[in-house]
């Protein structure tokens, strides 16, 4: 995002892109200037930001208030208040007084959703419309946001700071963004720009080379996935008004919803041995006031039942799942991986106590096949890496190389390890025999072009997302005089 004085940009980076950064950071860079600086470190994940006249950046947030700090560095502060109901204060417009902005609540409660005014000096919201998203202030006085995919502007009265009149019509097909992020953009008096259409994602399936053998299911806006043992189904997280399960079957190449959420996000699917039941993290703002997650969110482990209707129920609290073995259900939250028994025979189990483990979905950690290694993603030596740890005798062994690696994944039988280097690759390890555990060097099998990928039973097929070719590039429109389209 662009300070209004067009010499500078904002933007934020995710934990784990460099070195040692277990937090969501905000820089600046200045053009001219070949090197950023570090604004301030985030309490949490960020959805927008915001430069005002006065050089004050509002911080939008995925799963807590919003925030406010100079832009020339200092500690985020608070400047919402977060109600039970809600699951983030996000998208922030300063107006032009640099008092007052605009920002969108999301909530459980439809009652509470919609587009909010905030006031830096009273610390005080008002709720100014239902409409759920991203909102832009427009000269001489008009706000523009996207209803229903049809972008609208209405008028606003700076001096009584109220919306004004009914919404009118200024573009159609709309390209939305997950959370809510409308694509358009305003500038100086007269211009706008926005883009249509949204790029699709197409499951597929590939062999080691990366050739393409299938497609599963429709075209969607995909998170994660994961395969059943006999890879006869799938679980896949889609994006809609949140972040919800579906089941797909294979062989028929069908699907079905599985949850229906608005404001709660359901992802990190893992299979029961017996693929009756998947367990899954539910991710949510937690109650104001109570400690958050290394993510500023509420993370809990919940079970589905699959051979039957049945609602989630919670199994473990403040863990996310990473595996579900005979062995266990591996649960992990920042810095601690356990392994624990859901049916109570046996007291649970340390696999992992490290400060540079990173509870991150790009971190996902998995047991072997024979329960006696962990594969694991650590920052201990700098940047993102591949571990194998012993759980008989707690040696560590590193398995990826520089520049670095994360998601692994075993082969069906053991011998094999897989995981996503830094640079986008898909790599191979082999790992056998168990008892010696000497590793040979990382084999690049092809470019993933995304970030999920599941091996099937067989170990020679991949199940990746990948851009819809007809999707890639949505067309960006660019309007002067756009006040003329509401004539």
């Amino acid at each position: 995002f662009w300070a209004p004085s067009g010499t500078s940009i904002g933007f934020f980076r995710l934990a784990g892109s460099e070195a040692g950064e277990k937090e969501d950071t905000l820089w600046r860079i200045d053009l001219g200037s070949d090197r950023a600086a570090l604004i301030c470190r985030l309490p949490g994940s960020f959805r927008g930001g915001a430069w005002s006249s006065n050089d004050q950046i509002l911080i939008g947030s995925g799963w807590d208030s919003m925030y406010r700090v100079s832009a020339s560095g200092g500690a985020p502060e608070a400047v919402t208040n977060l109600a039970a109901s809600d699951a983030g204060h996000r998208w922030p417009e300063w107006l032009p007084d640099a008092r007052h902005f605009l920002f969108a609540v999301f909530s459980d409660n439809p009652e509470r959703a919609g587009l909010y005014l905030g006031s830096i000096e009273r610390g005080e919201m008002e709720r100014l419309s239902a409409n759920y998203g991203s909102a832009r202030w427009a000269e001489p006085g008009y706000v523009l946001f996207v209803r229903d995919g049809n972008l609208v502007a209405r008028r606003f009265d700076s001096d009584r700071l109220e919306l004004e009149g009914q919404p009118r019509l200024v573009a159609s097909g709309i390209q939305q963004t997950r959370y809510g992020r409308a694509v358009f953009s305003v500038g100086g008096k007269a211009l706008l720009a926005y883009g249509t259409g949204n790029p699709g994602q197409q499951l597929t399936w590939t062999d080691r080379a990366g050739r393409v053998l299938g497609t599963l299911g429709p075209i969607g806006d995909y998170h994660d996935f994961s395969l059943s043992p006999d890879g006869s189904m799938a679980v896949v997280s889609r994006f809609g008004p949140g972040l919800d399960f579906w089941l797909y079957e294979v062989e028929r190449n069908t699907s079905r919803p599985l949850t229906s959420t608005r404001e709660v996000d359901e992802t990190y699917p893992v299979w029961s041995p017996g693929q009756r039941s998947v367990a899954f993290s539910v991710l949510r703002a937690p109650p104001p006031g109570s400690p958050r997650g290394p993510l500023g969110v509420l993370n809990n482990t919940y079970r589905l039942e699959l051979t039957e209707p049945a609602e989630p129920e919670l199994i473990v609290e403040g863990f996310s799942p990473h595996d579900w073995t005979p062995h266990g259900l591996v649960v992990g939250t920042d810095g601690i991986l356990r392994q624990i028994s859901l049916d109570g025979q046996s007291e649970p189990a340390i696999l992992l106590d490290s400060s540079q483990f990173i509870e991150s979905y790009r971190f996902r950690a998995r047991l072997s096949p024979d329960g006696g290694w962990l594969a694991y993603v650590s920052q201990e030596t700098g940047s993102p890496q591949v571990f194998l740890k012993s759980l008989a005798d707690g040696r560590v062994v590193q398995i990826s190389r520089d520049p670095g690696g994360y998601r692994p994944r075993w082969a069906p039988d053991g011998r094999e390890v897989f995981y996503l280097g830094s640079d986008g690759m898909l790599m191979s390890v082999t790992v056998g025999p168990r008892a010696g555990m000497k590793p040979g060097e990382p084999v690049p099998l092809f470019a993933l072009g995304g970030d999920a990928y599941a091996v099937a039973p067989d170990g020679e097929r991949f199940l990746v997302k990948r851009v819809d070719p007809e999707a890639v590039s949505p067309p960006v429109t660019v309007v002067t005089n756009w006040q003329r389209l509401l004539e």
